[in-house]
């Protein structure tokens, strides 16, 4: 059985597959990773620099500015971290980060969990059987 993390991945791989627009991905190159309150982000590659949200892991961040020379984005103080409702976490060096996400983990989470929630509640209120 598949877990919850490993659902929400496959989900993300088969919606890309029905959308020209695919993301821009890089790593976080951080020695270390980061913590829940760094803003200086630093990615593998400049190509993927943009201001607006990445996301790592289950995380969205706002970026506001970037540097192309030291392949770093900054993250605005205050509300740039756990942006959108998500938890400001650490990351580990090596971790996906994703430009302006298509389909953002925390989406497709509550798409699931929603789900989940309308069917017990269709099975507990069900007056017929199918």
């Amino acid at each position: 059985m598949p877990t919850f993390n490993q659902m929400v991945d496959e989900v993300k791989t088969n919606l890309a597959g029905y959308t020209l627009r695919q993301d821009r991905i890089s790593n976080l190159n951080n020695t270390g990773g980061i913590n829940a309150t760094d803003l200086a982000i630093q990615i593998g590659s400049s190509e993927n620099l943009a201001k607006g949200i990445i996301e790592i892991d289950d995380e969205q961040i706002w970026v506001n500015t970037f540097d192309r020379n030291t392949n770093t984005l900054n993250v605005i103080p205050g509300f740039g971290r756990g942006y959108n409702g998500t938890t400001p976490s650490p990351h580990a060096q090596n971790a996906q980060v994703i430009m302006t996400p298509t389909f953002p983990r925390v989406s497709v989470k509550t798409c699931y969990r929603d789900w989940e929630t309308d069917r017990k509640s269709t099975r507990l209120n069900s007056s017929h059987r199918l």
